[in-house]
């Protein structure tokens, strides 16, 4: 299996050549522009499956609020890390900066937090 979180054309072509064959391609939240989104011989020649998934989507009971439950119940009980997730920690006065480095660095950024403390 793979996911793709981007949203980016580019990556569900690649997604799509990557994957085992009969694998599954993940395509997780919002795309964005989904009419760009295009699918490869791969689909048919490999027999893949693609499967949009998002929050909106209630399925086999599981709701937005269950999943939120579920994922503070792991990450509580240390069976979820977050350790790495953010890169980057930011003052609101650097806001700039913080918008500056998303958009010229994104594939060194992988979360921008604010510290709000004053330190």
């Amino acid at each position: 299996m793979v996911v793709d979180t981007t949203g980016h054309p580019s990556v569900l072509a690649t997604a799509l050549t990557v994957v085992a064959t009969f694998g599954r391609v993940v395509i997780l939240g919002d795309t964005g522009t989904p009419r760009r989104q295009a699918i490869t011989g791969d689909v048919i020649s490999r027999g893949l499956t693609i499967r949009g998934a998002h929050d909106s989507h209630e399925l086999y009971g599981w709701s937005p609020g269950d999943i939120a439950t579920l994922f503070f119940d792991l990450v509580s009980n240390e069976r979820f890390e977050l350790a790495g997730l953010n890169s980057h920690t930011f003052r609101p006065a650097e806001c700039s900066l913080a918008y500056a480095t998303v958009l010229e660095h994104r594939g060194d950024t992988m979360g921008v937090t604010f510290d709000w403390t004053g330190k």
